[in-house]
C-alpha cells in the first residue's frame, strides 16, 4: 500500500514538474521568424546598389515623472524582425559584406543586453543570444558594442534611413541607449550639423538619404502577404465584435467613458495588445468632431447618435472600425434616412472596387 501511495505522489510530482515546463508565457501567433526574414530578403532586392538601409527601434515616450507610456516598436523595425524591445539598430545591406576572417554577413542588429536588474523591473529581455535563435538574425551584438564597431560607412553610395525628430531623451544612466546610438550613428555617417550662426553654404556631397527608404517600405508593405492577413483579420473581428457588445449594453444615461471602456474591453479580452489609435467615442454634437478623444460626456441623453471609432491592435496590425448608432436602439425617421443613404453609398462603393 505504502509502495503505491509514493508511486502516486511521484506521478503527480511529475505531472505537475511537466505543466510549469509547458507553461506558455506569451501568445504563439506572432509573425514567424521565417516571414520577418523573408521580408529583409525582399527590402535587400529593393535596394539601390551598393547601399545600405538602417532602421532604429522606436523611443521610450515619456508619460509623467518617472512614468513611461508602454511600449510600442517602430512598425518598420518590427516589421522586419519582429523585435519588440527599445535601444536598438538594425543595418541591412544591399551587397554582401566580408568581414577580416572572410566569412560574409549582409544585416547586423545591435540590441538591448540582458540585464537581470532591470529584467526584474521592466521585463524579460532577449539579448543578443535570444535574437540569433528567436529571430534568424545571425549578426546580433549587444548595443554597448555599436560604439567601437568598425564599418566604413563613406564606400556606401547611398545610406538610407529616416530622418531624426530629435525627440529622444538620453538616460544618463545608459551609454547605448537610443539617443547614445543616434549620436553614434551620425559621427560614424558625418551626417551634417547645421549651424545656425554661420551663414548658408553650398551643400556638400553626401552618401546620406533620408527619402527613398519611405518609398521603398511603403511600397513592399502595401501588399499583404497570407500569413498577415491572418492578424489583420483577427484585428478587425475582435473590433467588430466591440462594437456589437456594445449594441447590446447601449441605454440611455451612459457615458461615453463607459462605451469605450466596453470596447477596449473586448479588445483585451481576445488579446488585442493594444488600441491601434486613439478611442473616439462621439456622442451628440462631439460626433462631429473629426478626432475627438476626449470621450468624457458624463451622460448620452436617448435622443442622441453616438458615434464609434475604434480599433483593435492585434499583433502589429491595426483595424479601423467606425459605426454610428442611436442610444435608444431606434433610428428617427430622419437618422434612418441618413444612415441608409450612407451604407448604400458604401455597398456601391465596395461593388465597384476591383483588385489594382
Amino acid at each position: 500500500m505504502k509502495i503505491l501511495k509514493y508511486c502516486l505522489i511521484l506521478i503527480l510530482f511529475i505531472g505537475s514538474g511537466f505543466s510549469f515546463a509547458q507553461e506558455i508565457l506569451e501568445p504563439e501567433d506572432f509573425l514567424s521568424k521565417e516571414f520577418h526574414q523573408d521580408r529583409r530578403n525582399k527590402l535587400r532586392a529593393a535596394l539601390p546598389s551598393n547601399s545600405v538601409a538602417v532602421f532604429f527601434a522606436n523611443a521610450e515616450r515619456n508619460r509623467a515623472n518617472d512614468v513611461d507610456y508602454v511600449y510600442h516598436q517602430d512598425p518598420d523595425f518590427y516589421y522586419l524582425t519582429g523585435y519588440r524591445e527599445p535601444d536598438a539598430i538594425l543595418f541591412i545591406f544591399k551587397d554582401e559584406q566580408v568581414k577580416s576572417d572572410g566569412s560574409k554577413y549582409s544585416e547586423i542588429i545591435f540590441v538591448q543586453p540582458r540585464n537581470e536588474f532591470y529584467e526584474m523591473w521592466t521585463g524579460r529581455r532577449l539579448g543578443d543570444e535570444g535574437v540569433k535563435t528567436k529571430l534568424a538574425l545571425a549578426e546580433v551584438f549587444n548595443n554597448t558594442d555599436f560604439k567601437d564597431y568598425r564599418l566604413d560607412f563613406s564606400k556606401f553610395e547611398a545610406i538610407l534611413f529616416t530622418d531624426f525628430k530629435n525627440d529622444v531623451r538620453d538616460d544618463a544612466r545608459d551609454k547605448a541607449d537610443l539617443y547614445d546610438l543616434i549620436i553614434q550613428f551620425k559621427e560614424k555617417v558625418n551626417y551634417p550639423v547645421i549651424n545656425s550662426a554661420e551663414l548658408s553654404q553650398e551643400p556638400k556631397p553626401s552618401n546620406l538619404d533620408t527619402q527613398a527608404l519611405k518609398k521603398v517600405m511603403a511600397g513592399l508593405r502595401g501588399i499583404k502577404t497570407a500569413e498577415e492577413l491572418v492578424l489583420l483579420k483577427k484585428a478587425i473581428n475582435i473590433s467588430a465584435v466591440g462594437q456589437r457588445e456594445v449594441m447590446r449594453a447601449m441605454y440611455p444615461r451612459m457615458s461615453e467613458t463607459e462605451i469605450q471602456g466596453i470596447h477596449e474591453f473586448v479588445f483585451k479580452k481576445y488579446g488585442a495588445e493594444y488600441e491601434g489609435y486613439p478611442s473616439i467615442v462621439g456622442a451628440g454634437h462631439n460626433g462631429c468632431i473629426l478626432h475627438y478623444v476626449d470621450n468624457n460626456k458624463p451622460e448620452i441623453n436617448s435622443k442622441e447618435m453616438v458615434l464609434m471609432d475604434l480599433g483593435a491592435e492585434y499583433h502589429g496590425y491595426t483595424a479601423d472600425v467606425t459605426r454610428t448608432i442611436p442610444v435608444n436602439g431606434k433610428f428617427s425617421t430622419e437618422q434612418k434616412a441618413i444612415y441608409e443613404l450612407v451604407l448604400k453609398a458604401q455597398t456601391e462603393a465596395m461593388e465597384a472596387s476591383v483588385a489594382g
